[in-house]
């Protein structure tokens, strides 16, 4: 003879099945319309998917518990432990709606990007290395070899051209030349070896490479120096989609060896009160895991029309490299020379570049 059917406990079992249900397809949903990456990041997205087939065998598994049910069977686990259900209505329409009102809040509302808003509340990032300067602050501070003068046969490319080399620009000493005001000239190759400053953590190390004096770095920071040197000869410095962080983060730590070059960079416009009218932010989004460890960097724009430019709206933007004075900080800025609109990134977010500093 079957035990008489537990409704209750089948309802609930059927409530679990359909929200667990609705989760696998909502994953399924994003991945279908290619938006998945607009909450996690691109190397996450595997597990979401591999987690949307754990999601789908626990709703089975729920709605087979519910269909025994109805055929009177009892429950058949005797692990010691209680698996007795909410008999409370309220309660349980309390603990369901946790997950199904986000859940139809995720399907009822369109998949939007994060933008200035978003970025107003959590707080725009100008200096992308500001941990960074601090710990080679040491060596900005005069434990570097004094820089040599350069001659012409040793000189890199664009050293004797080198926008601010020699020059005051009203931010202090250039990394790495140690008490030499204003004098950024790189190492001669033919000068004495610089002394090693590593001492096993930072430092630069013994080298013949004329451009060390002007990228010191330590263990964290080694990645950064090497790709300054690759770029410092460039004439434009493009920040690219796949490097964004990393270039950015580059030319702020070794903010003065840049000064007057041209930097390319596409993203958002940002502004708030604390900006002056010629003022405003180009920037992206940072993501790590998911959307919700998200921070926005970006760099100062100042043009005299900057106005027109209302936030929101995508630009390519071309600048020169400078520096300016925001809420007690030196940091890096770009003297607008053109500005293009384009339409949004189909990936408006940034990651990181895995591969960075290992060529």
């Amino acid at each position: 003879m079957h035990a008489r059917p537990d409704r209750a406990q089948i309802a609930h079992h059927l409530v679990r099945a359909v929200i667990l249900a609705g989760i696998a397809f909502y994953i399924v949903r994003l991945n279908s319309l290619d938006t998945l990456t607009l909450y996690v990041a691109p190397r996450m997205t595997i597990y979401i998917k591999l987690a949307a087939f754990g999601v789908y065998a626990l709703a089975a598994g729920q709605l087979f518990q519910a269909v025994r049910l109805l055929n009177g069977a009892r429950p058949a686990c005797d692990c010691g432990h209680d698996h007795e259900m909410p008999r409370s209505l309220l309660k349980s329409v309390l603990l369901y709606a946790c997950f199904a009102v986000p859940l139809a809040v995720g399907f009822l509302t369109p998949d939007t990007t994060m933008g200035s808003a978003m970025a107003a509340k959590k707080g725009m990032n100008l200096s992308s290395s500001a941990d960074m300067k601090e710990q080679l602050q040491p060596f900005s501070q005069g434990s570097l070899p004094e820089a040599e003068p350069t001659s012409a046969a040793s000189a890199p490319p664009d050293s004797a051209n080198a926008p601010g080399a020699g020059e005051e620009n009203g931010t202090g000493n250039a990394p790495g030349t140690g008490n030499a005001p204003g004098d950024r000239s790189p190492v001669s190759s033919e000068s004495p070896a610089p002394e090693d400053h590593s001492g096993g953590d930072a430092g630069v190390s013994a080298s013949s490479d004329p451009l060390d004096a002007l990228f010191p770095y330590d263990n964290f920071s080694a990645a950064y120096a090497k790709y300054g040197k690759q770029i410092y000869g460039d004439p434009v410095i493009t920040v690219t989609e796949k490097s964004y962080m990393e270039i950015l983060t580059t030319v702020d730590l070794y903010l003065n060896n840049f000064i007057g070059k041209e930097m390319a960079i596409n993203g958002f416009v940002y502004r708030d009160e604390t900006m002056a009218d010629h003022q405003f932010v180009i920037g992206r989004f940072a993501v790590q895991c998911c959307t919700a460890d998200a921070l926005p960097y970006g760099v100062m724009v100042e043009a005299e029309d900057a106005s027109r430019f209302g936030n929101d709206s995508w630009l390519r933007v071309t600048g020169t490299i400078g520096t300016t004075e925001y809420n007690g900080m030196t940091i890096m800025k770009l003297d607008l020379t053109n500005a293009e609109e384009i339409e949004p990134i189909k990936e408006p977010y940034i990651y990181a570049d895995l591969e960075f500093g290992l060529d």
